[in-house]
């Protein structure tokens, strides 16, 4: 799986991960790679955000994919 962070300098973030793993335990270690607010930041692929409860299986995540963090708005 790679993660592209949509904050500080452009890269990207080779993440090998089990597929039954939740998609909020990938955010939550990238986040802390990246020395980042766990709570302030959201997973996203193909403009859908992924459900932080659901599995990276269930969620349809599949290996090589690019999966985007960037920050979470609050508000409209």
């Amino acid at each position: 799986m790679i993660i592209v962070p949509l904050v500080g300098s452009p890269r990207k973030i080779v993440v090998d991960v089990d597929p039954k793993t939740l998609v909020g335990s990938v955010k939550k270690s990238v986040c802390k790679m990246l020395n980042l607010p766990v709570d302030s930041f959201r997973l996203a692929v193909r403009g859908r955000i992924l459900v932080e409860s659901a599995s990276l299986e269930e969620e349809g995540v599949s290996e090589g994919s690019s999966y985007y963090l960037f920050p979470g708005v609050v508000g409209g």
